[in-house]
């Protein structure tokens, strides 16, 4: 299947306090969530970078970014992606959303052709998964305001542009528990229960 021409961003940078120990080494399904996260970008990307603080994945075979702006959590690795990307967008996924498919990201890559704002999944109480949309690289100036001001909120980025909302209920099979993600031991019991 084709690839798009965006750069696919593994964000696997988080301290994972609540968790205490990276959330990408979990093993779901015979693989770790990076490595699937990983495999879903190569399958969907034609470039790969990995935002992260650390060589824990340094075996994925993805150039590795270390935020320029220290400290400043997704946003920060959002901004050093934007500035380091090949491609005038960029698709970012954690690595601890362990239901996401390919199916899925190919959807929010479609919906984002020619989109000049972020294109981004909306539940229908108006929730949105800024951590797993489609950002414009023509952002980064902004961006980089928006983290220099100290505001360090991935709904900054969205009140700055404005973006395109994708109704997660209208994803194809879409499930419940599509956008679960792994922030703390309770979480990870739960996921070995689904």
């Amino acid at each position: 299947m084709m690839r798009f021409p965006v750069t696919g961003v593994l964000l696997a940078g988080g301290q994972s306090r609540r968790m205490g120990f990276p959330k990408g080494q979990i093993k779901f399904k015979g693989q770790t969530l990076a490595e699937k996260a990983f495999n879903l970008l190569a399958a969907t990307c034609d470039e790969i970078l990995l935002s992260a603080s650390h060589s824990l994945y340094n075996f994925l075979k993805a150039s590795t970014i270390t935020d320029e702006i220290q400290n400043a959590g997704p946003v920060g690795g959002i901004y050093s992606a934007m500035k380091a990307a090949a491609f005038t967008q960029i698709l970012v996924l954690p690595v601890d959303l362990p239901f996401i498919e390919e199916v899925h990201l190919r959807h929010i890559l479609e919906m984002a052709k020619n989109e000049e704002i972020p294109v981004i999944p909306r539940h229908p109480d108006g929730k949105t998964e800024p951590l797993c949309g489609v950002y414009p690289t023509a952002m980064a100036e902004q961006t980089k305001q928006l983290l220099l001001n100290g505001q360090f909120k991935v709904t900054g980025l969205l009140e700055i542009a404005g973006f395109k909302p994708l109704p997660v209920n209208q994803f194809p099979e879409f499930h419940d528990y599509l956008f679960f993600n792994i922030n703390s031991p309770e979480d990870l019991e739960k996921l070995h229960r689904l």
